[in-house]
Order: structure tokens, then sequence, then C-alpha cells
């Protein structure tokens, strides 16, 4: 679970900081298959899930500012 909550925090600060998109979604991506590895999906995937979401859709352009 410890490596699920770092890019959990990694993606959350990238976000925070207005870095690239294609960070967030990668550290996202990471920290959800990580939950759910350590059977936390329903925790910590759950919270990244939206991060994961939101980056992906600033990167197609389809995102409501």
């Amino acid at each position: 679970m410890g490596f699920a909550r770092l890019h959990l925090l990694l993606a959350e600060a990238l976000v925070a900081t207005g870095q690239d998109d294609n960070d967030v979604a990668a550290h996202a991506l990471e920290a959800m298959h990580r939950a759910d590895e350590a059977a936390q999906g329903d925790g910590l995937g759950a919270w990244a899930g939206p991060l994961l979401g939101g980056a992906l859709l600033r990167l197609s352009g389809c995102a409501v500012d």
C-alpha cells in the first residue's frame, strides 16, 4: 500500500502545481494499480480514479474549465 500512497501523493502534487497531465495520469494509474494489488482499490484506488479521469479529460481537450 505504500507505493500506491506514494504515487497518489505525487499525482496530487502534480495537479496542485499545474504540472504536465501526462505525468499526473501516469502516477494516478500506477496508484490505482498498486492499490488494487494491495486490495485497497475501494480506498486509495477510488481516490486516484478522479485524478486519472481529470488528467485524461484535460489531455483530450474535452475538459470544462
